[in-house]
């Protein structure tokens, strides 16, 4: 995440994959709905809400082609246990989202 306000990176996070993105080390990705893999690409942090995995932040693509419907597929960033560093370090990987 970066503030594009002061062009700073306020934080650094660990996310997890897709659960369409097949492997360690995801080389799958699409913008497709019901594909469960990961979209490249530049995203907006928008509203919150609370989805499944609790308290979240909408995520808006902003290049369409690769994340453009990231929107309608309900992409959004959430804590969870399975993004903790020392876990990925310990299975060398984090989980699937």
């Amino acid at each position: 995440m970066f503030d594009v306000r002061t062009g700073r990176l306020p934080r650094e996070e660990h996310v997890a994959h897709g659960r369409g993105s097949i492997d360690d080390l995801p080389t799958v990705f699409s913008d497709a709905e019901g594909s469960w893999q990961t979209s490249l690409g530049l995203f907006a942090m928008a509203e919150t809400c609370t989805g499944q995995d609790g308290y979240s932040l909408r995520m808006d693509g902003l290049e369409p082609g690769f994340n453009g419907r990231a929107r309608e597929r309900l992409i959004v960033m959430h804590g969870a246990d399975r993004a903790d560093p020392a876990q990925a370090r310990r299975q060398r990987r984090l989980g699937r989202s």
